[in-house]
């Protein structure tokens, strides 16, 4: 990839949007860094993408870790609506929702379908 050098007062014609430009300054320069925890799926990409493009590798790993958390609720969400019965999926679920707040995991089951809660009960995982 060759780049083009510009003058002083040229736009260099950026294809990020100006939010994910921000988050990505905040985590560049000497300051606290940003919190990514209210951020959406597809805002974490933007980002992740604009991270890789800057070679921002702390915030590339942020945003990893961000990903897994979305990934690995999106399963949760697909065991507890019904959409999967593997109880091999619900164990290996288990020892990576500790990272999860507990909020976020009662808020899935908060929402379960009563007919789904009975597939929950009594069960050892």
């Amino acid at each position: 990839m060759t780049y083009k050098r510009t003058r002083a007062g040229d736009s260099g014609g950026l294809t990020e949007g100006g939010d994910t430009l921000e988050i990505l300054f905040q985590a560049i320069y000497p300051r606290p860094f940003p919190s990514l925890k209210d951020l959406k799926f597809d805002d974490i990409m933007l980002l992740a993408e604009a991270a890789e493009k800057y070679q921002d590798f702390s915030m590339i790993y942020t945003c990893k870790i961000h990903l897994e958390k979305f990934c690995i609720l999106a399963a949760l969400r697909g065991v507890t609506m019904g959409q999967h019965d593997d109880l091999e999926m619900v164990r290996e679920l288990q020892p990576l929702l500790i990272n999860i707040p507990l909020s976020e995991v009662a808020d899935i089951f908060f929402h379960m379908s009563p007919s789904r809660v009975g597939a929950f009960k009594g069960r050892s995982f």
